[in-house]
């Protein structure tokens, strides 16, 4: 075994920062990309949620869960300037691409990582980044991101965050968090216009975006004004929920339970490597890792050459074990809870990262490895 060798399942450029940590600490990292994250065959449903987005005719949630999808967004967008469309439409009055009174705003993005904001109930306490405004003023446009990693990819196009759980950067984590009292401002406005029916069940959409767009159900195409009339759908907050073609349903249902009209768009595929259509902008440099090809990191795994393995994803554990057993004494990290899942179905028993960053990912590392025979070893005899 290389006792040192430390394979990261990312594109070089992607697991740049996490490389870099790893060699801080005496590892020598290497990179598989395994899959590359595509635009989708027809991305007109994605453009024209964007486009909903940016001209809001009813109170709107934009729920962010994952980096990639502001990739993507940001391929399909009609103008170069969409961050700043985006961020005015949720922030009346102030400028484009400025944070407003409202806001977190990208200077608070940091903020968001540490869990320490303006908002929080004492110092140094940990809690979900909601922004405060006047409640007699909501913005039509809220942003929600899973985690600070997505916030500051928003960031990085001018587009500042509402929401942002404080604990588990997941769907499940943003809806043991979600903002219940700018749900309560919303669905009590409903409930006066429709004469105290609320919002139960609204839950067809009567746009052409329709609920599933892009991933086989309801259209994509029009604009999702809505029909008119009190207690409408048209006239019942909506969450667009731009996803990954692999994303779970939880954070769809959960939102749906909660009132929402919610519309899902398939915002980009996950493809064995290389992806036709690919996301990826990050060019390489000189002094990335060293890249594995699948086979190659296929049998990395299954030869005991690797001292660790960090699957970023539940999609790439399979892409790592559907053909060989991995070989003992190799530690897994896990990237989050559904990864860590993915390889215990693998019957792999994983150390999981405490948040999905580079810092805690290689904190798992320096974890899993000093303690030989116990965290992160697999159960294959």
């Amino acid at each position: 075994m290389t006792a040192r060798r430390v394979l990261v399942t990312r594109d070089p450029a992607a697991a740049r920062p996490l490389a870099a940590l790893l060699r801080e600490r005496g590892y020598e990292p290497c990179a598989a990309r395994l899959l590359e994250a595509s635009l989708p065959p027809d991305p007109e449903p994605l453009r024209a949620l964007l486009r909903e987005a940016v001209r809001p005719t009813v109170p709107t949630w934009l729920c962010v869960t994952s980096a990639t999808a502001v990739h993507a967004l940001a391929a399909v967008a009609d103008t170069a300037d969409w961050g700043a469309r985006l961020d005015a439409a949720r922030s009346p009055g102030a400028a484009p691409g400025t944070a407003g009174d409202s806001a977190t705003g990208p200077a608070r993005i940091e903020a968001v990582a540490t869990g320490v904001v303006a908002s929080s109930p004492a110092p140094g306490a940990s809690a979900p980044v909601v922004a405060t405004d006047d409640a007699a003023r909501p913005a039509p446009l809220r942003i929600a991101a899973v985690g600070a990693a997505t916030a500051r990819a928003l960031a990085d196009h001018g587009v500042g965050v509402d929401f942002v759980p404080a604990g588990t950067s997941s769907a499940a984590g943003m809806l043991a968090e979600w903002p219940e009292g700018l749900d309560m401002r919303w669905k009590a406005s409903v409930a006066r216009r429709s004469g105290g029916r609320g919002v139960a069940g609204a839950d067809t959409s009567s746009s052409g975006l329709g609920t599933r767009a892009g991933t086989g159900a309801t259209g994509h195409a029009g604009s999702a004004t809505g029909t008119a009339g009190a207690g409408s759908p048209g006239d019942v907050p909506r969450a667009l929920l731009p996803v990954s073609a692999l994303a779970s349903d939880t954070l769809e249902d959960g939102l749906r339970a909660r009132g929402y009209r919610v519309c899902r768009v398939r915002a980009y595929d996950m493809e064995p490597a290389p992806a036709p259509r690919p996301l990826s902008t990050i060019a390489s440099e000189p002094d990335d890792a060293p890249e594995l090809d699948r086979a190659a990191a296929r049998a990395a795994c299954a030869s005991g050459e690797l001292a660790a393995v960090v699957v970023t994803a539940p999609s790439r554990a399979g892409q790592l074990l559907d053909v060989n057993r991995p070989a003992e004494g190799t530690a897994w990290i896990a990237i989050g809870e559904p990864t860590a899942r993915a390889l215990r179905e693998q019957g792999l028993t994983p150390v999981t990262a405490a948040h999905p960053t580079p810092e805690a990912l290689a904190d798992a590392v320096v974890h899993a490895l000093g303690t030989p025979g116990t965290a992160g070893r697999n159960k294959f005899s």
